[in-house]
């Protein structure tokens, strides 16, 4: 359940959520499991998350590369082909389609299809 992530929160936070579960969906089916801390993005391994803090999300995707995108606040390098890539998401308008070819990068890494 996603209610406990988003409780006393800005409702704006929860439309920035499903806007982004939106568009990670036109990717391909995945699977949305709440964790203690976080809402994760599978596939057949985690391809991305969201941490629900009080005034944005701290959204995680992985890439099979590090991206220049200034977008990009924080990136940890795992392995050689998966990078994690940190973006804050203020509201629903924070996204857009320029985002889409990350997402469907990361929905690949997710496939465990890598460049």
């Amino acid at each position: 359940m996603l209610d406990h992530h988003f409780k006393g929160k800005d409702p704006k936070l929860r439309r920035a959520f499903e806007k982004l579960r939106a568009m990670v969906r036109r990717c391909g089916p995945i699977i949305v499991t709440p964790q203690k801390t976080r809402i994760v993005f599978q596939v057949r391994v985690r391809f991305g998350g969201v941490y629900p803090r009080k005034s944005y999300l701290l959204a995680g995707i992985a890439l099979p590369y590090r991206s220049t995108d200034k977008r990009f606040s924080k990136i940890v390098t795992y392995s050689p082909k998966f990078h994690g890539h940190f973006f804050k998401l203020e509201k629903p308008q924070d996204l857009d389609t320029s985002w889409m070819p990350y997402f469907r990068e990361a929905y690949k890494v997710g496939q465990q299809k890598f460049k």
